[in-house]
């Protein structure tokens, strides 16, 4: 697993079976990757607040009295420019970091939880700087680095993991926001209207001020990481860089940045930590070229992630619909993972789009997520849905999983390893493909 590419790819794998909902619904005979079931939740807008998400104390202590912007965009984290803007942060993170959330975690089967950070919260900005952009966005990124110290945040991420390693969950870290922005989204922490504007990592070359500092940030993490020991699973590279298309530029910016990144982190970190290099489904090709390779003696266990979303207007409300919308993405993601010696992690799924999620939303959320699962178990390490909780129940559906009018999420079932409680339906017997060509 995750063995350098210019090596005959082989993945180990044992048969499994998946019934596609209650008796006497049809069962299916099916792959799982040896190690594949490692499943998380994102436990988001922490440390990056999201206003849609809508967790408590968003609007009413982090947002309160701002104006939303003229463009119509959502409030970001660096629009909070106010005298006690440190307070505002403080009394947030106290309401949306508890040990009981984990607790509720590890009852209902998951594993590992994924900790969206950002730049601020791990580097202390040299000389009092900031990274390179507009003069705009210079004002506020100079706002997001002056809410809290580094010190301040480090309290609450230990409180993370120290509630994690109490439940026995493992810690994937993550950064969300790069500095300058990896994209123009709210979820980097400085929303700027429209995706493309960005100033993270620096071009075109991808060496420069903006990627030296994001550099330092993964450097910041892995000497967290490394105090955390085995609770800390390994290190997400980068969160969602923003993608042009198709044909209009390369990822050679976002590769140059990955090298300097995992050489900085291993400073600290022991080969087998994994770290993770994020990419979109339909972009995953870019990285089985030869020339952008990560050697395993060079680089130790690099690993790939992907987020799998859809937004269909109008929402899908059949099973079928659903699940077709995304077999391009989970073919992408599938080839990639079979073609190379990389693992492979689903780091953010939701479900979303279904409907309105109250009382005459009729959708059944908990089949989807069966099967979301199961697709994934067949060529990834492991899934995390996102998010633990939000106002919205189809973002949320940890925290809360009862979505619209049927039965709950049944996460507890769904999670089961099969292998264990039903023997007749598969072996623990490991077996290994050869030839990818099989599939």
């Amino acid at each position: 697993c995750g063995m350098d590419p210019r090596y005959s790819p082989r993945k180990r794998m044992v048969c499994d079976v998946w019934c596609d909902g209650a008796h006497p619904a049809p069962c299916y005979g099916q792959p799982r990757m040896v190690g594949g079931s490692m499943h998380g939740v994102n436990y988001g807008g922490r440390f990056i607040p999201e206003q849609f998400l809508g967790l408590p104390g968003t609007d009413e202590i982090l947002f309160k009295g701002l104006r939303q912007p003229r463009d119509g965009r959502k409030l970001s984290l660096c629009d909070i420019n106010t005298s006690d803007a440190s307070l505002r942060m403080t009394k947030f993170l106290n309401l949306n970091i508890k040990e009981e959330h984990f607790k509720l975690m590890a009852k209902l089967g998951f594993s590992i939880v994924r900790l969206p950070l950002g730049y601020w919260n791990v580097i202390e900005m040299p000389g009092g700087g900031t990274p390179r952009g507009p003069a705009e966005a210079v004002v506020r990124w100079r706002a997001l680095q002056s809410i809290l110290p580094v010190a301040k945040y480090r309290m609450w991420i230990d409180k993370v993991f120290a509630s994690a390693k109490k439940y026995g969950l493992k810690v994937l870290m993550d950064l969300h926001g790069a500095p300058g922005g990896q994209s123009g989204s709210q979820n980097t922490g400085c929303g700027c209207g429209k995706d493309s504007a960005y100033h993270f990592p620096s071009n075109p070359a991808g060496i420069g001020w903006n990627t030296m500092l994001g550099v330092r940030a993964i450097e910041a993490i892995a000497r967290i990481c490394a105090h955390h020991g085995e609770t800390c699973y390994g290190i997400e590279l980068l969160n969602e860089p923003y993608d042009p298309g198709l044909g209009k530029h390369s990822r050679h910016h976002l590769q140059s940045f990955y090298h300097r990144a995992i050489r900085s982190a291993r400073k600290h970190l022991d080969k087998e930590k994994p770290l993770i290099i994020f990419e979109w489904a339909a972009r995953m090709w870019y990285w089985r070229h030869q020339k952008n390779w990560f050697a395993r003696e060079d680089y130790g266990r690099v690993m790939f992630s992907t987020h799998l979303f859809m937004y269909p207007n109008p929402p899908t409300v059949t099973q079928t619909a659903a699940r077709d919308s995304f077999s391009g993405g989970l073919h992408s993601v599938h080839e990639f993972a079979l073609h190379t010696g990389y693992d492979v992690l689903v780091t953010e799924y939701a479900l979303n789009s279904h409907g309105d999620g109250r009382k005459d939303d009729h959708f059944d959320y908990n089949r989807l997520t069966d099967w979301f699962i199961h697709q994934f178990e067949q060529f990834a390490m492991g899934s995390m849905v996102w998010n633990f909780d939000s106002f919205y129940p189809a973002w949320g559906p940890v925290a809360k999983a009862k979505i619209g009018s049927g039965k709950p999420v049944q996460w507890q079932d769904i999670l089961k390893d099969r292998c264990r409680w039903e023997k007749k339906n598969c072996t623990d017997d490991p077996w290994q493909v050869n030839d990818i060509g099989l599939f």
